[in-house]
């Protein structure tokens, strides 16, 4: 059984999202460095 279908009926609570964004991870020496790569808006309904 998948991880998704193992907990697909369990919940968490709800939360208002506003944007979405994509980051990249470079991984160096001293850690991760996360760049934001775009940020989408979400539409209001």
């Amino acid at each position: 059984v998948s991880f998704i279908e193992k907990f697909r009926d369990y919940e968490v609570g709800w939360m208002t999202v506003d944007s979405v964004r994509l980051k990249k991870s470079t991984l160096t020496p001293k850690g991760p460095i996360y760049t934001t790569i775009d940020t989408v808006q979400a539409a209001k309904v």
